[in-house]
């Protein structure tokens, strides 16, 4: 399974990702259009080896921008998130739930039975991506659980190889305190103070280990 990390279309949390060496990312087209029309996709994302897009909530009028931006970077992307397919674009879409390769939300798989629709879906042949939802059958998702360190959400990639997420703030400093051990650079006083950007620093390199993990068995 492939895990591409969202957040690679904001600055700081982009730092965090190149700085640790995350190959997969995801970008939020919706905050570019909003926020830094000037974002320069060559230029500020050269360290990623393997992106897709999603167009967050710009599910009307602002498709044919999201269209036209795809195909200004088409190099650039593997896939990208439409609610339906986009007509002349240059990359490859992954629809809202139809065909044999789409993606499905948390929300999606809410539904009666809906995890054993889709694993025998699966099992039939169909490749479906998560938004923010994780099953064993999917072939890739996207995250940003990671960013959610101020929210109070400390994620861990624990001995069983898996992921485990907390909202008990007391953990971070002991899961720190292991990354410390292993190598990695942590400031244990940050954590303590719950700064933010270590915090979301912490999470990215548990993050970091599960995609490592999770894309080589």
């Amino acid at each position: 399974m492939k895990i591409y990390l969202n957040g690679v279309e904001y600055k700081t949390y982009r730092k965090i990702l190149l700085n640790l060496g995350v190959r997969l990312g995801c970008i939020n087209y919706e905050y570019i259009w909003a926020r830094t029309p000037r974002f320069d996709l060559e230029e500020e994302c050269a360290g990623f080896e393997e992106l897709i897009a999603t167009p967050g909530s710009m599910m009307g009028f602002g498709l044919l921008d999201y269209r036209d931006w795809l195909n200004n970077y088409a190099d650039y992307f593997s896939f990208a998130l439409a609610p339906y397919d986009l007509e002349d674009c240059s990359v490859k879409i992954l629809p809202y739930n139809r065909g044999h390769e789409y993606y499905i939300t948390y929300s999606t798989l809410q539904k009666p039975f809906a995890r054993q629709k889709y694993k025998k879906a699966v099992e039939a042949g169909d490749i479906i991506h998560g938004v923010e939802s994780e099953e064993p059958f999917m072939a890739s998702i996207n995250s940003g659980l990671w960013m959610r360190g101020k929210g109070g959400v400390i994620s861990h990639f624990d001995k069983r190889k898996t992921m485990i997420i907390h909202t008990d703030r007391y953990t971070r400093t002991a899961f720190a305190r292991e990354l410390v051990v292993e190598g990695y650079e942590l400031d244990l006083n940050k954590i303590k103070r719950e700064e933010w950007k270590e915090v979301a620093k912490l999470n990215c390199i548990a993050w970091k280990k599960y995609q490592d993990y999770m894309e080589c068995i």
